[in-house]
């Protein structure tokens, strides 16, 4: 599949801010091949000056495209025209008859700075690319493969006549055209080859590798050669220039990841091309010279496999320590997934093709079981549909991970609450689970909830409970109150004061019931004595109530020393000390009580018991009292356990977080505290 077109791929329809319409350089490009192909049918003369017009027009291309786009590496741009205009200059003196070539070739001698320039361009190219894939050994077996293709050709005739300046101009052309190959080669493995004026810089460096051998082979020396080399250099131009018109110019080269490796692929396919080079050279030097220099292509063959075997070696170890590395990962996935103390499963489409031991036991199935199953096989009914819908997203690429809260169904029909993480494969091949059981949360969250429930609920009866009492009591009495304030008031109007003395009587004691009726009221609410005496106070003062005439001797143990806590624990330990006082004095029998308040570090620890008659069980359901005292604990997130036993008593023990009462004794009271 194509890549995807970069941002300054994109085309619109008409000039961009640059002022260069986006489409100049095709027009460019159809012009000048059409003026290149045009020099390669025309007279000598003619194809001369058609090659310096299509050099120049390059050269206006260049400078057209640079003050358009402002390219980010301007050194190599200006690297590039330097070797055209070196060029142009060159060419316009050898064919209007400045110094010739004794060659007989086009391009010779003088053209030597300009394939320098070249060479530099490539140079600054490569070094403004930073990390590139493909390595040095794969360049240098190219390069090698190269050479022995073009050797018969154009290297070794010329090569063979070192007395004549031109003839190793030639050589030197055609070796500068290989390593900017080269070169190009590396750079073609990384992101600047989706640039397409890299793509046409790299095509015109083809074209003018061809045009150079075929310029320096004598064995194709002849009109017909003379015509193609100057219709392929002027096209080679041309596609520099159209290279310098296109916006991605403003863009050569694009950063290379240091991340990325060569492909070992790429590898073998370059060793594969350079082991056939020789045969390819040998069978070109048979077709010029009518014979085989086999000592000169059997050291180019064995100098390509020394290299080759060089790279394969090091190819070999890398995919030995790539095999180590994962083994070595899979051995610690393996003991990870094996040893986890949560399920985890692996598999594709929902299939639980392999799956930990902790998933297994969770569930109660053998791994052959489990591999044979589909998720939605142990998935509660009523849970599949939500976890299909999310899966389906997965699988549709919308998302590559997702995480549910389901219940599954073990192999007894026991419900088991999980926590599923599905993660799928980037190439979409498998997923893994983790699976997580929240059976003990979830059995936690319902009690709170009920725990809440249960609250409220309590908190309703005692406000009716308070609504009923000030209804029958205290409101009853004061309408009562009202009636008799009335008759008193006709007693007073008729002049009957002996009767309304005797009225007011029973108003003073009616009113002073009242006021005893409400205080008790009040203190069952809050006690006024837990704010003025504070909670030792109150303790003792309850005790006195709960136990006034039974045999039951109490005694309270404290180590507040008149400091006192935050309010709502206050009231919730005195509540508790009530009921259970009043548990002691209704069901203990003759006893002694004992209260205990231990005030530590980070905890207050409230203990009451009796050694009475005891009970059996734990008392927490069926009796009305415990349920509240444990209920009222556990709202204030403490915790509260009972111990009872026929004839030997019952000890209730409640552990609330310490809170002081907010500004008060709190550096007193952290001295005093034991630690819990």
């Amino acid at each position: 599949m194509a890549p995807a077109k970069s941002r300054m791929e994109r085309r619109p329809s008409r000039a961009d801010a640059s002022g260069m319409r986006p489409s100049a350089w095709r027009w460019y490009l159809a012009a000048a091949a059409a003026a290149s192909l045009a020099a390669g049918v025309v007279p000598h003369r003619a194809a001369d000056t058609i090659l310096v017009a299509v050099i120049a027009s390059a050269l206006v291309a260049g400078a057209a495209g640079v003050r358009a786009y402002r390219p980010e590496r301007l050194k190599l741009w200006l690297l590039l025209g330097s070797t055209w205009v070196w060029w142009a200059a060159a060419a316009s003196g050898a064919f209007t008859g400045g110094p010739g070539s004794s060659t007989g070739a086009l391009v010779s001698i003088e053209f030597l700075p300009a394939y320098a320039f070249l060479v530099a361009a490539a140079v600054s190219l490569l070094r403004a690319t930073g990390h590139v894939p493909l390595g040095r050994a794969d360049t240098t077996i190219a390069l090698l493969a190269l050479t022995a293709v073009v050797w018969p050709l154009a290297l070794e005739p010329n090569i063979q006549h070192p007395g004549s300046l031109d003839h190793v101009g030639v050589a030197a052309t055609v070796a500068a055209d290989l390593v900017v190959l080269a070169l190009l080669l590396r750079i073609s493995f990384t992101p600047t080859v989706r640039l397409t004026a890299f793509r046409l810089v790299l095509v015109a460096m083809a074209v003018t590798t061809v045009g150079d051998v075929v310029n320096g082979s004598p064995a194709l020396a002849g009109p017909v050669a003379v015509r193609a080399v100057h219709a392929i250099y002027a096209l080679a131009f041309a596609l520099g220039g159209a290279a310098a018109l296109h916006r991605s110019m403003r863009d050569i080269p694009l950063a290379a990841s240091p991340a990325s490796d060569p492909s070992h692929r790429r590898s073998v396919a370059i060793l594969s091309a350079a082991l056939l080079s020789p045969f390819a050279g040998t069978a070109l030097n048979v077709y010029v010279e009518h014979e085989a220099d086999l000592k000169l292509f059997l050291a180019f063959g064995a100098v390509i496999a020394v290299v080759a075997l060089a790279k394969m070696s090091r190819l070999f170890r890398r995919i030995d320590a790539l095999r180590a590395a994962a083994e070595a990962s899979e051995q610690k996935f393996r003991m990870v997934f094996d040893s986890a103390g949560i399920g985890m499963s692996i598999g594709a489409g929902g299939m639980l093709t392999e799956t930990n031991e902790a998933y297994r036991r969770m569930l109660d199935y053998t791994a052959e079981e489990m591999k044979e199953m589909h998720y939605t096989q142990i998935t509660h009914p009523e849970d599949v549909d939500l976890d299909t819908a999310i899966a389906a997203e997965v699988a549709a690429g919308i998302q590559s991970s997702y995480s549910v809260e389901k219940r599954c169904v073990r192999r007894d029909g026991e419900i088991v609450w999980v926590n599923v993480t599905v993660t799928s494969a980037e190439d979409g091949s498998f997923g893994i689970g983790l699976i997580e059981d929240i059976s003990a949360r979830r059995r936690l969250e319902q009690e709170r909830k009920a725990l809440l429930a249960r609250t409220v609920e309590v908190a309703e009866v005692e406000r009716m409970a308070l609504a009923a009492d000030l209804h029958d009591g205290p409101i009853q009495h004061l309408t009562a109150v009202t009636l008799t304030l009335d008759l008193l008031a006709n007693k007073l109007a008729r002049g009957e004061t002996a009767g309304a003395t005797a009225l007011a009587q029973r108003l003073r004691e009616s009113i002073a019931a009242e006021m005893h009726s409400l205080r008790r009221l009040m203190t069952e609410l809050r006690p006024p004595i837990l704010d003025e005496g504070g909670l030792e106070a109150a303790l003792r003062d309850c005790a006195d109530a709960a136990l006034d005439g039974a045999d039951v001797g109490f005694t309270l143990q404290s180590n507040l020393d008149g400091y006192r806590l935050a309010p709502e624990i206050e009231t919730s330990i005195y509540r508790v000390v009530r009921e259970a006082l009043t548990n002691v004095r209704n069901h203990a029998g003759r006893c002694e009580a004992r209260v205990a308040v231990n005030v530590g570090a980070r905890t207050i620890v409230l203990t009451v018991a009796d050694d009475g008659v005891g009970f059996t069980g734990n008392g927490s359901r069926g009796h009305y009292g415990l349920v509240t005292m444990r209920e009222r604990i556990e709202s204030m997130d403490g915790t509260w356990q009972l111990h009872a036993a026929p004839g030997k008593g019952t000890t209730i023990r409640a552990v609330l977080p310490r809170r002081l009462r907010t500004g008060e004794n709190e550096a007193a009271l952290a001295a005093a505290a034991a630690t819990d």
